[in-house]
């Protein structure tokens, strides 16, 4: 949310302590869950810098999840076939 607003510009401030109630109701399982979250589209117009950079982003954000998903499979695996696995 702070890279988003303070660095991309992509969104209006956020609510601060709405953001930081976040912890009282989840605590630390904010920094451990990732979950795609789908945002309705604005109308301003973003450049395409701008464009590159979340689209890289987003993509990096769903390598990173779907490689902790198999990497969380593979712990149920024997150590053989968890090796020939995270390889792929």
């Amino acid at each position: 949310m702070i890279y988003a607003f303070e660095y991309l510009g992509l969104i209006k401030e956020p609510n601060w302590t709405e953001f930081a109630n976040q912890f009282d109701e989840s605590g630390f399982e904010i920094y451990t869950t990732r979950a795609l979250v789908e945002v309705e589209e604005d109308d301003h117009v973003i450049s395409r810098d701008l464009q590159a950079k979340q689209v890289t982003s987003e993509a990096l954000d769903q390598i990173r999840t779907r490689f902790f998903e198999v990497a969380k499979y593979s712990d149920s695996l024997d150590s053989d076939e968890k090796e020939r696995l995270l390889k792929r």
